[in-house]
């Protein structure tokens, strides 16, 4: 019996050892097709693979450099989790390249490059998944002795990337999960409608998906309180002092980039700097959104469609409130970011101007002198005026009429609707000229007035003479049903959304969903949906 028993076993193990030794045969002429496969959007590097008997595939030492930026990503570890030595098996013996239904990646130790543009570590560390980590502690990141003395090893953090696909719903569901032991934990998850794996080499495929839900919870595992400490102590200052240093410090770094958190969430923010614990996000974005439709509609008009809130712990929830704006015309009334008061009033005539928002929150100084910043633009005395006729007429004759200012090129119009959105002061138009009742004497008339001592001086009065009104400009479209853009395939319309949004394009097509346009825009073509609920009016441009 025991004889049977021990043959049993060493069967068994003589069984998983060659196909174990099969996988890691299988694997690497698989990954040599990979490698060779990629080798025109970058290069693969890897100091070792292995595989599993469930099926996973671990590379050691991997680096991936980009043919286009010629910039390095590496990671310690890269493990691919497939659904099963069988699949594997089947795969790399019958070189098969479908997409598996459900399928993960775990990196750990993941490195970008130091000078990744598209990346800012300020705002978001890509090894301990801080938010904003050395804002307002020095103006400079953490260097690894910065580490070791906050006792943190920023080599430990991992990523993983599941997604699992129900091809009888045409569902994917999407989930990323970035760790750091005993730092942070960032958990991001999405439900995509309409998928097709088979679709993703077509044209447009992008603008067919549909995103049901997403949500995003962020974690603090004991960071927030270790920087505290490290930046208070080497700032000389207490751990209150710093918080208030870094909150307005984050605040203006995103004011730079063109983004204003309202007070609600910069409130939720610094309760997570001073306490820690958790934030949930979610969105339950409106069946108006369409993926890239931001390009048309506007960032403002996007986030407004994708409804997000916020909540930390189980605190009830609130809007994410985030005005996307220009950054040179961000006007904000947060204490925390407001200019030192002069105890000036400013004049009447100048009260309504618009401010610009200091890019720094801490002035420059020169030869041990602080200095005012440079990018805070002065606002020009002018003595008042009182608003009489005369004066009134008197600016109007001596200040030329300016013109509104044009839209530029590649904003499609919609300039004006952000700065509705975002409460700025609206851009500069011509001056009106008010018609008044008595025309004073010091105003010139028209004619000259008749000799004193005649009958017409008796009823003469000073009057000036008006301009006739210009005619109404020719209008270059007409206004047609929507229902009959189903003919006028590859005409140019002007599309008027319910928020007064004009879109131009060439109609590609119409459906239940909306318009599908082409728009031309900077030597290239974009093709977007419009939904047909979003739309009042459909004007037909003339050829």
């Amino acid at each position: 019996m025991w004889k049977l028993l021990r043959n049993l076993a060493l069967a068994a193990i003589f069984v998983a050892g060659a196909l174990k030794l099969l996988a890691w045969y299988a694997v690497r002429q698989d990954a040599q097709r990979v490698i060779a496969g990629l080798a025109t959007y970058g290069q693969l590097q890897y100091a070792g693979v292995s595989a599993g008997l469930n099926g996973s595939v671990t590379l050691d030492g991997v680096s991936v450099t980009s043919a286009a930026t010629h910039k390095t990503y590496r990671a310690q570890r890269v493990t691919l989790i497939t659904p099963g030595l069988h699949w594997l098996l089947r795969r790399a013996l019958f070189h098969e390249n479908n997409l598996p239904q459900q399928f993960g990646v775990v990196v750990d130790g993941p490195e970008l490059p130091a000078d990744a543009a598209w990346f800012n570590r300020k705002i978001f560390d890509p090894q301990v998944f801080a938010l904003f980590p050395a804002v307002g502690c020095g103006g400079k990141d953490f260097t690894a002795a910065d580490w070791r003395n906050m006792g943190i090893d920023p080599g430990s953090s991992s990523a993983r990337l599941d997604y699992h696909y129900n091809d009888d719903t045409h569902t994917l569901n999407v989930a990323l999960t970035l760790s750091a032991a005993n730092l942070t934990r960032f958990e991001i998850a999405g439900e995509i409608s309409r998928f097709d794996p088979a679709q993703l080499n077509v044209p447009g495929w992008l603008t067919k998906l549909r995103l049901k839900q997403a949500s995003a919870q962020y974690t603090d595992l004991g960071f927030q309180q270790a920087r505290n400490r490290f930046c208070a102590r080497r700032e000389s200052i207490s751990e209150s002092q710093f918080i208030d240093r870094h909150i307005a410090a984050a605040r203006a770094l995103l004011v730079d980039d063109g983004v204003v958190p309202n007070d609600s969430l910069t409130q939720l923010y610094r309760t997570l700097v001073s306490d820690g614990g958790q934030i949930n996000v979610l969105s339950l974005p409106s069946k108006e959104f369409l993926p890239g439709s931001w390009r048309v509609l506007g960032a403002n008009e996007v986030w407004r469609q994708l409804d997000v809130t916020a909540r930390y712990q189980d605190s009830p929830p609130i809007m994410f409130g985030l005005n996307f704006v220009t950054p040179v015309a961000v006007a904000t009334t947060s204490p925390e970011m407001a200019p030192a008061s002069t105890g000036e009033t400013p004049p009447a005539s100048v009260s309504a101007a618009p401010k610009v928002v200091p890019t720094s929150p801490a002035p420059s100084t020169r030869g041990g002198q602080p200095s005012s910043p440079a990018s805070i633009a002065p606002v020009p005395k002018a003595p008042a005026l009182t608003a009489t006729p005369s004066n009134i007429a008197a600016a109007a004759l001596r200040d030329p009429i300016v013109p509104a200012p044009k839209p530029a090129a590649g904003s499609l119009g919609l300039g004006g609707l952000d700065r509705a959105e975002a409460k700025l002061a609206p851009l500069a138009v011509a001056p009106t000229v008010v018609k008044p009742a008595e025309v004073p004497a010091s105003v010139m008339p028209s004619s000259p007035p008749p000799p004193p001592n005649s009958t017409m001086a008796l009823v003469w009065k000073p009057v000036i003479d008006e301009l006739p009104e210009s005619a109404p400009p020719a209008r270059d479209y007409t206004v047609i049903d929507i229902g009959r853009l189903s003919r006028e395939e590859g005409r140019r319309v002007r599309l008027i959304t319910n928020g007064n949004v004009k879109v131009e394009g060439y109609v590609i097509g119409m459906d239940e969903s909306g318009v599908q346009l082409r728009v031309d825009r900077g030597g290239g073509a974009a093709q977007f949906t419009i939904p047909r609920s979003r739309i009042e009016q459909v004007q037909l441009l003339k050829r």
